[in-house]
């Protein structure tokens, strides 16, 4: 049901492009979680996928033989729009921290992104220290758990999109709420802690807080940069800079664009349209 929903969505979004007299040049899906170079989807915890061939699905159901379609990793996309489109123009070894779905990260490492042997890198949200069953970082500094301490009562599994729930802890922390402002400041900790992890391995110049975190940025970056400081070995973090994303929510999406472009301009040009 979800693959035929985007492919649906993916029709009207193309018929819209082709009745401007413009070619399609290809489809990206960003999916949360561990997506193989096939397009599989090997596992999505928040969607609740085990390998579910989505580049498949969406090729059969659009019926258009040429189309550029992928399939990847939400972050992995992310950050590469946070590197082209980001204002970060030195920055060539940077990574994009999302908080939607999980803690997941996006690493770029010499402008390029780390890819791993198979694709799967950036799974930060399963950093866990303790006897087993202790909690991950994502249980603690996920954008879930924290609605959940902030609003009491909400239930934020039963949403699609947690933005209304974000929009309201931030409405709530301008108030001053102190118990807003502790789950706040909780989140903040742990995520410095979970960061300076990343930052002792891969020592970016800078890491960016995406989507939901950039929301709630103001009050989640002075513990979060407090405790990458104080956890990372190297003086000063190593050099990285925290700071927030001004792409929005949209930043995957741009990402796939920007990865379909770069094809063309190495080369890689789609089949000619063929009027229907």
């Amino acid at each position: 049901r979800a693959a035929s929903a985007v492919a649906a969505l993916a029709q009207r979004a193309a018929t819209r492009v082709r009745q401007q007299g413009r070619q399609v040049l290809g489809l990206t899906v960003a999916v949360p979680g561990l997506v193989a170079d096939s397009g599989t989807v090997r596992l999505s915890p928040s969607l609740g996928w085990s390998d579910v061939d989505l580049r498949g699905l969406l090729s059969g159901s659009l019926r258009q033989p040429g189309l550029d379609v992928a399939v990847a990793n939400h972050a992995g996309l992310a950050a590469v729009a946070e590197l082209r489109h980001g204002g970060h123009p030195a920055e060539h070894d940077l990574t994009y921290v999302t908080g939607a779905a999980g803690v997941e990260a996006g690493i770029v490492v010499d402008g390029r992104l780390l890819h791993g042997s198979q694709g799967f890198t950036g799974q930060i949200g399963r950093f866990s220290l303790g006897p087993p069953g202790s909690p991950a970082l994502a249980d603690l500094a996920g954008i879930e758990p924290l609605v959940r301490t902030a609003l009491p009562g909400f239930d934020p599994a039963a949403l699609t999109d947690l933005t209304p729930a974000v929009d309201q802890v931030a409405t709530l922390a301008r108030a001053g709420d102190p118990a807003v402002l502790a789950a706040l400041r909780d989140t903040g900790c742990h995520l410095g802690q979970g960061l300076a992890l990343l930052a002792n391995l891969v020592n970016p110049e800078v890491i960016v807080l995406g989507d939901h975190y950039a929301a709630l940025a103001e009050w989640i970056l002075p513990a979060a940069s407090a405790e990458l400081a104080r956890n990372t070995l190297a003086p000063a973090a190593g050099g990285a800079h925290l700071t927030a994303s001004r792409l929005g929510l949209h930043a995957a999406a741009l990402g796939g664009a920007v990865t379909h472009l770069d094809r063309i301009d190495t080369g890689s040009l789609p089949p000619a349209a063929h009027p229907s």
